[in-house]
């Protein structure tokens, strides 16, 4: 069973500046002007800033970092996501980011008895 969850550039990057507050990675005082996204060879996610000169100081994520960002934003809107589950993330048709997850039916049963327990509580 797979479910994908589309991710605009607006969500990641409010994704993406969550995670480096709460890592403390430091961002320059400066208006985002928006992520630059590089898929090949490996994923990256690289802030693009507006009105900031040090150039040397450039702020990329990499995808486990980015996967960990998303994983948080999904938390904070309250979307449930499978803890076991296989996540990958690909190209998204919304130019940003999809997240594609891979659940068994192994993993349903256990959301359902989590969310049972929870209701019982």
């Amino acid at each position: 069973l797979y479910l994908k969850i589309d991710f605009s550039n607006a969500e990641l990057q409010a994704a993406m500046v969550s995670y480096c507050l709460r890592h403390s990675i430091h961002l320059p005082d400066a208006f985002i002007a928006g992520i630059d996204l590089q898929w090949q060879p490996k994923l990256e996610a690289t802030f693009r800033f507006s009105d900031f000169d040090d150039s040397n100081r450039a702020i990329i994520l990499n995808e486990p970092e980015i996967a960990a960002s998303l994983i948080d934003y999904c938390h904070a809107q309250n979307m449930p996501l499978p803890h076991h589950a296989d996540k990958v993330l690909e190209p998204s048709d919304r130019d940003g980011v999809a997240m594609l997850i891979r659940m068994s039916w192994g993993d349903l049963r256990r959301m359902k008895n989590n969310s049972v327990k929870a209701s019982n509580a």
